[in-house]
C-alpha cells in the first residue's frame, strides 16, 4: 500500500467471525488506542462512546447540508467536529474521512469533500454497530 495507508488487521489470526474481525479491525475501532485517550477507564469509554452515538448523526448531517449548500466552510467545520470525535475514540477510517473532507473544503474543492463524505457515510456505518457492541458488552 502506499505510505501512511494503513490497511486492516486481524490481530486473531483469522479466527472468529467475520464480524469479530471487523471489531477487532483497528481502522474501524482501535480499543487499544480509546483505552488509552481514557487512561484505562472503561466506563469512561463507554460513557464517551454513548455520547458519540447520540451526535453522531447530527454531525454527518451537519457536513450533508454544508456540501448541498455548498459552503465550504461549514463543511470544513463540521468535518472538523466529527475528527476530533472520532479521534479519541479510536476510529481511524471515520478520522481519516472527515480529515479527507475537511482539507477538501478548507482549499474549497467541494466535489473532493463530497467524495470524502461518502467516505465518512461508509466508515461511520461501519463503526457504529461495533461501539453499540461495546455499549452491550
Amino acid at each position: 500500500p502506499p505510505a501512511g495507508i494503513a490497511l486492516p488487521v486481524d490481530r486473531r489470526e483469522g479466527k472468529g467471525t467475520v464480524h469479530e474481525r471487523q471489531t477487532e479491525s483497528p481502522e474501524v475501532f482501535d480499543r487499544g488506542q480509546a483505552m488509552e485517550a481514557t487512561c484505562g477507564d472503561p466506563e469512561l469509554l463507554k460513557e464517551i462512546v454513548g455520547i458519540f452515538l447520540e451526535d453522531c448523526p447530527r454531525m454527518v448531517e451537519e457536513i450533508e447540508r454544508a456540501l448541498d449548500v455548498a459552503d465550504a466552510e461549514a463543511v470544513r467545520r463540521a468535518a472538523h467536529t466529527l475528527k476530533g470525535s472520532v479521534s479519541v475514540l479510536g476510529a481511524n477510517a471515520l478520522a481519516a474521512a472527515a480529515r479527507d473532507a475537511e482539507h477538501h473544503a478548507r482549499t474549497g474543492d467541494l466535489d473532493g469533500a463530497a467524495a470524502a463524505f461518502a467516505r465518512v457515510e461508509e466508515e461511520a456505518k461501519r463503526l457504529v454497530p461495533v461501539l453499540k457492541e461495546l455499549l452491550a458488552g
